[in-house]
């Protein structure tokens, strides 16, 4: 709808002199219309087409892109000819009634044309509401007590859940609905205390102005406060999930290899498991207080470890599997052997660690504790990697949606500089300088669209940092170098891309373009 919107603005103003044009001449209203549509029909199948053709061309690579590990089924990226029909049908149905709205007065009356100022409504504070809750809210969160009773409630409870999703839902469609009150506010503020003339003029048309200033990068406020809200939540993921392996002391094994531990095995499991095939060998280890001890000729077999040099094969290293990862290990000249036993062994693939389990709960039936770990599971960390995928579709919906929203404003500010032309033309005889000018529109069009970026940006951090300050989790909140260089970079592009239009002002205002005005 946003690119619809983008379209109609930017061809709006000549089309409405033209259609209004054809009444003149004795075009009827129906004639105008069927003109309208057949305009409008052509536009939208050429359009249709092309995402069609683009969606086929996308649907081979889309099958290899993996979430989680896990790959699009073919068939779920295939539509039916139904789905076609409908969206086809739904497309046109939108192009065609964007346009014809937007040529309704040009249909009324041959010189309705002639008022193309519409009438501005009145913004009502109660927009503001909405948002005020929301951000109370997060606000009471922050507090002492909100924090407390939310992070109570987080461990009994999804009341604190429900709370936080409610408040983060208030605030984001808030700042949609309160999005043209607080434009104007601001344009309002910014022209009482506007010291130069270019501000002052900028500042009072955006202030009358702002609901369709506000509705042209209203897209970013949802992309980047729901995106800040989640990367800001998630993105410690990733230390957390490298902290849970360094933390586990399994991980220390190596990938194919799987540790049995028991308080009773037989001496003679060994010869047991040797007579596996998926076991390709193993070697007895003895628990001690403090750890595992081991021989120096099996450390390096069976662990990510080695013996210090100098050290004798038959010495034995002491390595804690229930203690964080450790650098070294603590050589032992003597241990007892003739006590409880657990074993090491290297399977042929990770997957059989299946089979071992099996295979060792069968033949022992014991009703002492026992467990099986694999060198591989403890590798792989706990958290969920969708989480990570998701942080990384979020990165790109947030730089596709400040893409789109940089094409809306040259878009927008090219239909405005068409719709404004005799306005600028007038300022310019009036004798404003073309650098003024320039920087006249340039505030118009940026300040907008950086404003409101930086404080969606700052609420969805804020969000993020309230919603996992009361987890009762080890993940911390993280503004990681992607997501500056992202908004800062759509922020960029948006500056460079007025840049490059602003010199069609000179061609718009100059005086032979003008003759007829």
């Amino acid at each position: 709808m946003q690119r619809l919107v983008i379209a109609k603005q930017l061809g709006g103003v000549q089309r409405e002199k033209r259609y209004a044009a054809l009444r003149l001449i004795g075009a009827t209203k129906k004639q105008v219309t069927r003109v309208i549509l057949l305009e409008s029909l052509i536009a939208s199948i050429v359009g249709v087409v092309i995402g069609l053709v683009a969606f086929w061309l996308f649907q081979a690579p889309l099958q290899n892109f993996e979430m989680g590990g896990v790959r699009f089924w073919p068939a779920d990226l295939q539509l039916t000819w139904l789905q076609y029909l409908l969206i086809i049908a739904l497309t046109l149905a939108l192009t065609i009634g964007v346009s014809w709205r937007r040529m309704r007065r040009a249909q009324i009356s041959p010189l309705g044309v002639a008022r193309t100022q519409e009438k501005v409504k009145k913004l009502r504070i109660w927009r503001v509401l909405p948002l005020a809750i929301g951000l109370g809210i997060f606000a009471w969160a922050s507090t002492p007590a909100g924090h407390q009773w939310l992070h109570e409630q987080a461990d009994s409870s999804l009341g604190a859940m429900m709370v936080l999703a409610a408040g983060v839902m208030l605030v984001m469609f808030g700042l949609v609905l309160a999005g043209g009150w607080l434009t104007n506010c601001i344009a309002r503020w910014c022209a009482r205390w506007a010291r130069s003339g270019l501000v002052l003029i900028a500042s009072k048309r955006i202030a009358v102005h702002s609901r369709a200033v506000f509705r042209s990068v209203s897209g970013v406020v949802l992309a980047l406060s729901a995106g800040s809200f989640y990367l800001t939540a998630v993105s410690g993921i990733e230390m957390l999930s490298a902290s849970s392996v360094n933390n586990n002391g399994y991980s220390q094994l190596k990938g194919n290899t799987a540790i049995i531990i028991g308080d009773s095995l037989p001496q003679s499991m060994q010869q047991m498991l040797n007579r596996q095939q998926y076991i390709v060998n193993s070697a007895a280890v003895y628990p001690l207080e403090k750890g595992h001890a081991m021989r120096c000729s099996d450390l390096a077999s069976y662990t990510e470890h080695t013996c210090p040099s100098g050290a004798r094969p038959d010495q034995f290293a002491l390595i804690n599997f229930d203690a964080p990862v450790t650098k070294s290990v603590t050589l032992m000249d003597t241990v007892e052997t003739k006590g409880n036993v657990n074993y090491l062994v290297t399977l042929q693939n990770a997957v059989d660690v299946d089979q071992l389990r099996g295979l060792v709960g069968e033949r022992l039936q014991s009703a002492n504790p026992m467990w099986i770990v694999s060198g591989t599971d403890a590798k792989r960390p706990a958290i969920n990697p969708v989480i990570k995928n998701f942080a990384d579709l979020a990165y790109v919906g947030m730089g596709v949606t400040l893409f789109v929203a940089v094409a809306s404003l040259i878009v927008s500010t090219i239909g405005g500089l068409l719709e404004r032309r005799r306005s600028l033309f007038t300022l310019r005889l009036g004798g404003m300088k073309l650098s003024q000018l320039k920087r006249l529109i340039g505030f118009e069009s940026l300040v907008p669209l950086v404003s409101v970026s930086l404080l969606s940006c700052a609420i969805g951090v804020w969000m993020g940092l309230v919603f996992i300050s009361i987890l009762p989790t080890s993940l911390k909140p993280v503004i990681t170098p992607l997501y500056c260089l992202i908004v800062g970079a759509g922020l960029a592009m948006a500056i460079v891309g007025i840049y490059i239009i602003l010199p069609m002002i000179k061609k718009l205002t100059s005086p032979e373009a003008n003759q007829t005005e």
